[in-house]
């Protein structure tokens, strides 16, 4: 074996060894992508629920039929609580973040609230 044979052999290696690792980075950057991007979705889901439930107790409705309808849009373990004051009415909304290689970076819980005004019968 010559010496440019050799040099051949060592470079391929590198190329194959570069590309394990890039291609190991590339897996982490879409998995942290893809898991913020979840997040991101139960964030908008929450907030569109909390909405809804303040909307319907704003107008004396039962907040807890619509809680039951939108909770299944919600990941398991979400909670509302609802809080009613003499001209407003707040909606809290719990949510547990489902995330992957990202969850230490973020809290186990994220929460929204909305308020509506309460209406006039």
């Amino acid at each position: 074996m010559g010496r440019d044979e050799q040099a051949a052999g060592r470079e391929t290696g590198m190329v194959t060894a570069e590309l394990a690792v890039s291609l190991v980075t590339l897996l982490l950057v879409l998995a942290a992508v893809l898991g913020a991007a979840r997040v991101g979705l139960d964030r908008a889901a929450a907030t569109s629920v909390a909405a809804a439930v303040a909307r319907e107790g704003a107008r004396g409705g039962p907040t807890d039929q619509v809680w039951g309808r939108l909770q299944t849009g919600l990941p398991p373990g979400s909670a509302v609580s609802v809080f009613r004051s003499a001209d407003a009415v707040t909606a809290t909304v719990n949510v547990p973040v489902r995330v992957g290689l990202i969850g230490t970076l973020l809290p186990d819980r994220m929460t929204v609230r909305a308020v509506a005004v309460t209406e006039e019968p």
